[in-house]
């Protein structure tokens, strides 16, 4: 007696595009250690794909093991050197690493390959404030707006810079901007604040300055209404 044939079960095998699929959705779901695990997996089928090395590189980096972030974004650059936005990563983990001067190099060579990329001013924006380099912060600023006008976070590093630079009523008029794009954005209204705060603080520094020139020189007409300057 012949058997019947059993019909054949079809298994189901996880190529690398499923490896690279789930470790996206897990990132895009905040599952970090799942992420970083299908990544490996799929470097483990494919030790040539970029795109795994760059998520494994975002996925380290959200855990916060930024050294190790660094070299996978490294090994998927030296894998795909075409892709700006491997470079721009790797700069985001040196800005979280406080390394600014590997950033601002790091952004650099990406504007050199993309110089319309409007984050990456931003981001170079960013950075230059952080160092102190406030007359560059504001030219990579502008450079965001031009590319992207609305871009509101380019609006408020701008009036960061010049709020920096003294420049109060331009960074009014610029956190100004940033609030008419998003009138409940948190730091422009925190930013407006600040610059008030300053304002007030250089208005008070100033009365005192003019009384104290008046009492080093009193002449009748300059002592009028000292009174009202000690009240303001």
């Amino acid at each position: 007696m012949i058997s019947p044939v059993k019909p054949l079960i079809k298994r189901k095998v996880k190529d690398l595009a499923h490896y690279l699929k789930e470790g996206q959705m897990n990132l895009s779901s905040g599952s970090y250690e799942l992420a970083q695990e299908n990544f490996e997996l799929a470097i483990m089928m494919d030790s040539s794909s970029s795109e795994a090395f760059q998520g494994l590189g975002d996925s380290l980096r959200s855990l916060g093991r930024l050294e190790n972030a660094v070299k996978a974004y490294e090994k998927a650059f030296k894998l795909d050197p075409g892709r700006p936005l491997i470079l721009e990563r790797k700069a985001m983990t040196y800005l979280a690493m406080r390394k600014n001067m590997d950033a601002r190099e790091t952004l650099m060579r990406v504007i050199r390959m993309e110089p319309k990329r409007r984050e990456v001013w931003h981001l170079l924006g960013l950075t230059d404030l952080r160092m102190g380099r406030y007359e560059e912060a504001l030219d990579c600023f502008d450079q965001a707006i031009s590319i992207t006008p609305s871009d509101k976070f380019s609006h408020q590093g701008r009036g960061d810079a010049l709020l920096e630079m003294g420049m109060f009523r331009e960074a009014l008029e610029a956190y100004r901007s940033a609030l008419s794009l998003d009138p409940e954005m948190p730091k422009a209204k925190r930013s407006l604040a600040r610059l008030r705060d300053r304002i007030d603080k250089e208005r008070h520094q100033k009365r005192r300055d003019r009384l104290r020139q008046s009492i080093d020189d009193p002449q009748p007409k300059e002592l009028e209404g000292l009174d009202e300057l000690e009240e303001e």
